[in-house]
């Protein structure tokens, strides 16, 4: 099974249907509070202090949601906008912003006492374009991002490494930002349940010893020692071991949802009478009576919007990868122009990429635009798929114009037969007028 990081950018590849698909998963939402509330223990926050924190990648705010539930205030950044739009329906406390954190954390100095992460920063780790670098961009979020923490405060990665290499670029980039920390490992001898966690320091608050990188969780404690992490006895001392075959605790039960619902009518809002039966994950009674009086077949205008944000953001990504092949012509022209027009290998390999990199473009162009496509499993009503005809034209004639740079080249260095002396194998001789017996 591919990595969703392999298969689109996330701004596309979370478009209505998977954002959807994703709040409304009970099983993602009670892992998603698990890692939430690991991450928050790792920040080691003052107990009787509500402090203000910052959600990196908050998609749809259920990392929100616990941290509202510990009595903290935060701000939430992310890409994908109908991730952020559900955020908004569920009404999340939290301020959102339409981000992508590849470009720096734009916030004043010193401003937040914290920062969480839940399964983003292995995206950071993907070019999703030629422009793009991956240790750049990792660079800009770290320096921005050490500048943002108050001095002493923590920021916890939760994320799934590819690779060895993956996970030293982002610990060399972040050390090399001035943060302080390590890899903090759950369960490391667990294949399911680990998890792995970047638990990075800002510096120092005060004067005194260096702060201690957390111990990860085990199952079995760690050494046999009273708590693998100094300040969360309480977690490690009541935590048992699943048994095989028995079902996940829900961290969302029934009295979280009872909490919700009073703090909601705490607010003035309209919230619906309390029931013996839970309401199903992504059910909402308000929106289902008014769908109920109305034709249910129809679009809302809230979700015309939004299937047109999504038709215009595949539009933008399919034109942007039809002009790919022309911002390699100018390094293309600067190569022929330094190689000269003798035959020697040098040319000879340079001529050979210029043939090759477009001839195998021009056979994928089904393949490389088959992620602009509207998705096969769509539940609306109106087509919304999008018209990649001239994309696929563009894209076929920028890639023709390499082949014919690639014909001049070849002309330039001799090696194509445009002068008559090429041809005189295919010669008739003319025929002699009169023959001389001397």
């Amino acid at each position: 099974m591919s990595r969703p990081e392999h298969i689109a950018p996330p701004e596309v590849f979370y478009n209505d249907t998977e954002a959807n698909k994703y709040t409304s998963n009970s099983r993602i939402a009670s892992i998603q509070a698990e890692m939430s509330l690991r991450a928050l223990e790792l920040l080691n926050l003052p107990a009787d202090q509500s402090c203000f924190l910052l959600d990196i990648g908050c998609g749809s705010g259920l990392s929100g949601e616990v941290i509202e539930e510990e009595g903290h205030t935060w701000v939430g950044l992310d890409i994908a906008p109908s991730m952020l739009e559900i955020a908004q329906e569920r009404e999340v406390e939290g301020d959102l912003f339409l981000h992508d954190i590849g470009q720096g954390v734009g916030f004043r100095p010193g401003v937040f006492d914290g920062a969480i992460s839940i399964s983003v920063l292995q995206w950071l780790c993907n070019a999703d374009s030629s422009v793009q670098r991956p240790k750049a961009r990792l660079n800009r979020f770290f320096s921005s991002l050490y500048s943002s923490l108050a001095k002493g405060a923590r920021a916890v990665f939760q994320f799934y490494p590819e690779n060895d290499d993956q996970l030293d670029l982002i610990l060399t980039t972040a050390t090399r930002c001035g943060f302080m920390g390590g890899l903090v490992i759950d369960y490391p001898n667990s294949k399911k349940a680990r998890k792995y966690f970047l638990c990075l320091f800002a510096g120092q608050a005060a004067p005194g010893p260096a702060p201690q990188l957390p111990r990860g969780l085990d199952y079995e404690g760690v050494d046999g020692r009273e708590s693998s992490v100094a300040y969360s006895h309480n977690r490690l001392k009541n935590h048992q071991r699943r048994p095989r075959g028995a079902s996940r605790v829900p961290v969302k039960d029934r009295n979280w949802v009872l909490r919700k619902k009073e703090a909601a009518r705490a607010r003035g809002e309209n919230v619906p009478k309390d029931s013996k039966h839970l309401e199903p994950s992504g059910y909402s009674t308000t929106y289902a009576t008014k769908v109920s009086g109305s034709n249910q077949n129809a679009l809302s205008n809230n979700d015309q919007a939004k299937l047109n944000a999504d038709k215009v953001l595949r539009l933008k990504k399919a034109w942007d990868q039809s002009f790919a092949p022309a911002k390699s012509l100018p390094m293309t022209l600067f190569m022929m122009w330094m190689s000269g027009n003798s035959v020697q290998i040098f040319n000879l390999v340079i001529t050979v990429m210029m043939f090759f990199q477009p001839v195998k473009a021009l056979l994928g162009v089904q393949e490389a635009f088959k992620r602009f496509e509207a998705p096969e499993s769509t539940e609306s009503v109106t087509h919304t798929d999008i018209n990649l005809v001239f994309p696929k034209v563009v894209f076929i004639l920028m890639n023709l114009l390499q082949v014919a740079l690639g014909l001049w080249k070849c002309s330039n260095m001799g090696l194509l037969p445009t002068t008559a002396s090429d041809w005189l194998a295919f010669e008739v001789p003319p025929t002699p007028l009169e023959y001389s017996m001397m």
